[in-house]
């Protein structure tokens, strides 16, 4: 309902340019917001101020207007009034926007970002991790977030392991096989923020004494033969040992 009357906003300021000015940065926001989520990746709960603010601030006045409307209004006043109405209406009963397969997931996640944690995902794969954490001590991932909900320390040259590090050359692979050596951490969890190269190696120096546990394909099964998303992967003296 928010983004149908900011719709309403937007009807009055293409055609009563003069009355609705003060609009026009706020229309820029919005559709530079828009702009910069759809190449954004990932899109958060957060990121939603980015929308609702301008979107917020467009509907109010947008209703305002409406609520303005007079006898002596020009015909075109009116009828943009009406547009404006049917506008509302219309997203409004499609739930703001068509929802389905019909649209990007790119902007099902804007209209309704996933929360951080909230992804169902990340819920199996922290059931995951959780179900070895009496027996881990330590653990190697490229999503922290994990080591930091089950409680369990990571190696601290590893406690930021971001992209950014690894384009700057300040995280190499041997980093990764060094701390593995070093700390030999109970469990290991790989994910896409890593290059594919990175992981490559990991999986490699994991493959003997290492049993992958769970894994999550890209594309949900569509594309099997494909690296996974998202791999857990349990010393293997934690599985044989007692529980």
């Amino acid at each position: 309902m928010l983004y149908g009357s900011a719709a309403v906003g937007l009807v009055f300021l293409i055609v009563m340019r003069k009355r609705c000015s003060s609009l026009v940065l706020f229309a820029l926001w919005l559709v530079g917001g828009v702009a910069a989520l759809t190449v954004h990746n990932p899109v958060w709960y957060h990121h939603r101020l980015l929308l609702a603010v301008p979107a917020a601030v467009m509907a109010g006045a947008g209703i305002g207007m409406l609520l303005r409307i007079r006898p002596t209004w020009s015909p075109v006043q009116h009828w943009t009034g009406v547009a404006a109405i049917v506008i509302a209406l219309g997203i409004a009963l499609s739930g703001g926007w068509i929802d389905g397969e019909a649209l990007e997931h790119r902007f099902r996640d804007m209209r309704e970002p996933r929360a951080m944690g909230g992804a169902g995902e990340d819920r199996v794969v922290q059931r995951v991790i959780d179900r070895y954490r009496p027996w881990t001590r330590s653990m190697i991932t490229s999503r922290q977030i994990y080591a930091f909900r089950a409680g369990i320390s990571v190696p601290p040259e590893l406690a930021v392991t971001s992209r950014k590090r690894i384009r700057a050359r300040l995280l190499s692979k041997d980093d990764l096989l060094g701390a593995l050596d070093l700390f030999r951490p109970e469990q290991v969890v790989l994910t896409n923020r890593w290059p594919e190269t990175y992981r490559s190696t990991m999986r490699r120096a994991l493959s003997e004494d290492y049993v992958r546990v769970y894994v999550d394909y890209v594309s949900r099964g569509r594309n099997p033969g494909r690296p996974g998303l998202t791999e857990v992967f349990v010393l293997r003296t934690v599985l044989d040992g007692p529980r």
